[in-house]
Protein backbone atom coordinates (compact mmCIF):
# COMPACT_ATOMS: atom_id res chain seq x y z
CA UNK A 1 0.00 0.00 0.00
CA UNK A 2 1.27 3.51 -1.08
CA UNK A 3 2.00 5.21 2.68
CA UNK A 4 3.53 8.19 1.59
CA UNK A 5 4.17 10.35 -1.57
CA UNK A 6 7.74 11.65 -2.16
CA UNK A 7 8.92 15.27 -1.60
CA UNK A 8 10.82 15.59 -4.30
CA UNK A 9 11.36 13.39 -7.37
CA UNK A 10 14.82 12.85 -8.81
CA UNK A 11 15.64 13.65 -12.90
CA UNK A 12 17.61 12.65 -15.09
CA UNK A 13 17.67 15.26 -18.04
CA UNK A 14 20.79 14.21 -20.38
CA UNK A 15 21.45 16.36 -23.72
CA UNK A 16 19.77 19.63 -24.61
CA UNK A 17 16.71 18.14 -26.92
CA UNK A 18 17.57 14.25 -26.81
CA UNK A 19 17.65 14.14 -22.90
CA UNK A 20 18.56 10.55 -22.16
CA UNK A 21 17.52 8.97 -25.34
CA UNK A 22 21.00 8.51 -26.36
CA UNK A 23 22.40 7.43 -22.17
CA UNK A 24 19.04 4.91 -22.76
CA UNK A 25 19.78 3.48 -26.35
CA UNK A 26 24.05 3.59 -26.41
CA UNK A 27 24.18 0.07 -24.59
CA UNK A 28 21.50 -2.11 -22.62
CA UNK A 29 18.54 0.07 -22.30
CA UNK A 30 17.19 -2.75 -18.96
CA UNK A 31 20.85 -1.78 -17.69
CA UNK A 32 20.95 1.76 -18.05
CA UNK A 33 17.27 1.78 -16.20
CA UNK A 34 18.59 -0.71 -13.39
CA UNK A 35 21.52 1.48 -12.78
CA UNK A 36 19.36 5.07 -13.04
CA UNK A 37 16.94 3.09 -10.19
CA UNK A 38 19.48 2.00 -8.07
CA UNK A 39 21.85 5.86 -7.83
CA UNK A 40 18.33 7.89 -7.86
CA UNK A 41 15.75 5.73 -6.56
CA UNK A 42 12.46 3.77 -6.65
CA UNK A 43 10.66 7.02 -8.42
CA UNK A 44 12.64 8.75 -11.57
CA UNK A 45 11.92 11.64 -13.56
CA UNK A 46 14.08 11.12 -17.26
CA UNK A 47 13.44 13.31 -20.30
CA UNK A 48 12.97 11.56 -23.09
CA UNK A 49 13.91 14.23 -25.71
CA UNK A 50 11.77 17.23 -24.28
CA UNK A 51 8.38 14.74 -22.69
CA UNK A 52 8.99 13.61 -19.06
CA UNK A 53 8.62 10.03 -18.54
CA UNK A 54 9.00 8.57 -15.31
CA UNK A 55 10.84 5.44 -14.20
CA UNK A 56 8.32 3.42 -11.47
CA UNK A 57 10.52 0.73 -9.41
CA UNK A 58 8.99 0.33 -6.26
CA UNK A 59 6.11 -2.52 -5.63
CA UNK A 60 4.02 0.01 -3.82
CA UNK A 61 4.25 2.76 -6.89
CA UNK A 62 3.58 -0.08 -9.43
CA UNK A 63 0.54 -0.89 -7.92
CA UNK A 64 -0.65 2.18 -6.93
CA UNK A 65 -0.74 3.05 -10.69
CA UNK A 66 -1.18 -0.07 -12.81
CA UNK A 67 -4.10 -1.40 -9.94
CA UNK A 68 -5.08 1.09 -7.97
CA UNK A 69 -5.81 3.81 -10.03
CA UNK A 70 -5.01 2.77 -13.29
CA UNK A 71 -8.14 4.68 -14.88
CA UNK A 72 -5.64 7.92 -14.11
CA UNK A 73 -2.66 6.76 -15.52
CA UNK A 74 -2.44 6.68 -19.96
CA UNK A 75 -0.20 4.47 -21.57
CA UNK A 76 1.90 7.08 -24.03
CA UNK A 77 0.38 7.24 -27.29
CA UNK A 78 4.55 7.66 -29.08
CA UNK A 79 5.16 4.34 -27.54
CA UNK A 80 1.75 2.20 -27.72
CA UNK A 81 0.39 3.51 -31.41
CA UNK A 82 3.28 1.85 -33.01
CA UNK A 83 3.15 -1.46 -30.74
CA UNK A 84 -0.52 -1.56 -31.50
CA UNK A 85 0.12 -2.43 -35.06
CA UNK A 86 2.29 -5.17 -34.16
CA UNK A 87 0.82 -6.63 -30.69
CA UNK A 88 -3.12 -6.06 -31.09
CA UNK A 89 -4.49 -4.91 -28.23
CA UNK A 90 -3.89 -7.44 -25.83
CA UNK A 91 -3.21 -6.63 -21.56
CA UNK A 92 -0.19 -5.00 -22.37
CA UNK A 93 -2.03 -1.84 -24.68
CA UNK A 94 -5.59 -1.90 -23.70
CA UNK A 95 -6.39 0.59 -21.80
CA UNK A 96 -9.66 1.61 -19.19
CA UNK A 97 -12.30 -0.84 -18.93
CA UNK A 98 -11.26 -3.27 -21.78
CA UNK A 99 -7.42 -3.39 -19.91
CA UNK A 100 -9.44 -3.98 -16.47
CA UNK A 101 -11.60 -6.69 -17.99
CA UNK A 102 -8.40 -8.35 -19.81
CA UNK A 103 -6.53 -8.43 -16.27
CA UNK A 104 -9.53 -9.59 -14.35
CA UNK A 105 -9.94 -13.13 -17.15
CA UNK A 106 -6.11 -13.36 -16.56
CA UNK A 107 -5.54 -13.00 -13.12
CA UNK A 108 -6.75 -16.23 -11.70
CA UNK A 109 -3.98 -17.90 -13.63
CA UNK A 110 -1.73 -15.57 -11.89
CA UNK A 111 -2.31 -16.43 -8.35
CA UNK A 112 0.74 -17.67 -6.32
CA UNK A 113 -0.51 -20.88 -6.40
CA UNK A 114 -1.03 -21.50 -10.09
CA UNK A 115 2.59 -20.17 -11.02
CA UNK A 116 4.71 -22.60 -9.68
CA UNK A 117 2.62 -25.38 -12.23
CA UNK A 118 3.04 -22.34 -15.24
CA UNK A 119 6.50 -22.36 -14.87
CA UNK A 120 6.97 -26.07 -14.88
CA UNK A 121 5.21 -26.10 -17.86
CA UNK A 122 7.27 -22.98 -19.46
CA UNK A 123 10.16 -25.01 -19.11
CA UNK A 124 8.87 -27.97 -20.39
CA UNK A 125 7.83 -26.35 -23.59
CA UNK A 126 10.46 -24.41 -24.53
CA UNK A 127 12.81 -27.57 -23.70
CA UNK A 128 10.38 -29.48 -26.29
CA UNK A 129 11.37 -26.18 -29.08
CA UNK A 130 14.81 -26.33 -28.23
CA UNK A 131 15.00 -30.09 -28.63
CA UNK A 132 13.21 -29.91 -32.36
CA UNK A 133 15.83 -27.22 -32.91
CA UNK A 134 19.12 -29.14 -32.55
CA UNK A 135 17.86 -31.22 -35.42
CA UNK A 136 17.99 -27.72 -37.72
CA UNK A 137 21.49 -26.87 -35.94
CA UNK A 138 22.71 -30.63 -36.91
CA UNK A 139 21.54 -29.94 -40.45
CA UNK A 140 23.25 -25.98 -40.16
CA UNK A 141 19.97 -24.83 -41.32
CA UNK A 142 19.84 -21.16 -41.63
CA UNK A 143 16.28 -19.95 -39.55
CA UNK A 144 14.85 -16.72 -39.22
CA UNK A 145 15.03 -16.09 -35.39
CA UNK A 146 11.73 -13.65 -35.28
CA UNK A 147 9.88 -17.19 -36.01
CA UNK A 148 11.69 -19.00 -33.72
CA UNK A 149 11.01 -16.87 -31.09
CA UNK A 150 7.26 -16.84 -32.36
CA UNK A 151 7.42 -20.58 -32.17
CA UNK A 152 8.62 -20.32 -28.19
CA UNK A 153 6.29 -17.85 -27.48
CA UNK A 154 3.27 -19.74 -29.30
CA UNK A 155 3.94 -23.17 -27.50
CA UNK A 156 4.66 -21.62 -23.94
CA UNK A 157 1.26 -19.96 -24.12
CA UNK A 158 -0.94 -22.66 -25.68
CA UNK A 159 0.57 -25.25 -23.55
CA UNK A 160 -0.07 -23.42 -19.83
CA UNK A 161 -3.04 -22.37 -21.42
CA UNK A 162 -4.39 -25.69 -22.69
CA UNK A 163 -2.46 -27.97 -21.53
CA UNK A 164 1.52 -30.19 -22.66
CA UNK A 165 -0.43 -32.11 -25.14
CA UNK A 166 -2.74 -29.87 -26.70
CA UNK A 167 0.28 -28.93 -29.63
CA UNK A 168 3.54 -30.11 -30.53
CA UNK A 169 6.11 -27.16 -31.02
CA UNK A 170 5.49 -27.82 -35.25
CA UNK A 171 1.50 -27.45 -34.47
CA UNK A 172 1.96 -24.33 -32.41
CA UNK A 173 4.26 -23.07 -35.52
CA UNK A 174 1.51 -24.11 -38.19
CA UNK A 175 -1.11 -21.80 -35.97
CA UNK A 176 1.28 -19.69 -35.58
CA UNK A 177 1.78 -19.00 -39.99
CA UNK A 178 -1.93 -19.32 -40.39
CA UNK A 179 -2.71 -15.80 -37.80
CA UNK A 180 0.08 -13.78 -40.39
CA UNK A 181 -1.71 -14.90 -43.27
Amino acid sequence: MLTERPSSIPTRKGLPLLGVLPNLFSGDPFEYLKNVMLEQGDLVQLNFGPTPVYLVSHPDYLQHILRDNYQNYRKPDMLYSLTKEVMGNGLVLSVGDLWLRQRRMIQPYLHRNQLGNLFSDMRQAIADVLTSWEVLAERKVVVELDEKMREISGTVIMRTLFGKAILSAAEVTEVGSASYE
